[in-house]
């Protein structure tokens, strides 16, 4: 019974090794601008396409988000990971109803990637006001 668990874990870090994301971990925290000046409030998320894992920040008043990863906010599995910025609107443009969507932008509408590596990664994000 022992050496089928160990089998099955085995196979499993083995599957995560091959995939790209692995069970090493690293902290991702960075500076979103807007044309050079910090926003508050987007949300910057990072998944990796080829393992199910996927973490997120929100950025603070002065652009500075920090990425967590699932329950009880773990850093993210090393790997390739595809950015997307999210940004919560009012549903409809007079805002009158209150409620909120997110919208989840690209960067330049085209798919950009970043390599978590062990220990602390610093990714800053630049976005120009024609782009976002």
């Amino acid at each position: 019974m022992i050496s089928a668990r160990l089998f099955h874990l085995s196979s499993i870090l083995l599957a995560v090794a091959v995939l790209g994301c692995s069970s090493a971990t690293g902290t991702v925290e960075g500076t979103i601008t807007v044309d050079g000046e910090p926003v508050q409030g987007v949300e910057v998320i990072y998944q990796c396409p080829s393992f199910s894992a996927e973490g997120s920040g929100i950025t603070n008043s002065e652009g500075h988000y920090r990425v967590f990863y699932g329950r009880g906010n773990r850093d993210l599995p090393i790997g390739e990971y595809q950015l997307s910025l999210g940004i919560m609107l009012p549903e409809d443009s007079s805002g009158a109803s209150g409620k909120l969507h997110k919208k989840v932008k690209l960067f330049n509408d085209n798919s950009r990637s970043e390599q978590v590596k062990s220990g602390n990664n610093v990714i800053d994000i630049e976005v120009s006001k024609g782009s976002a």
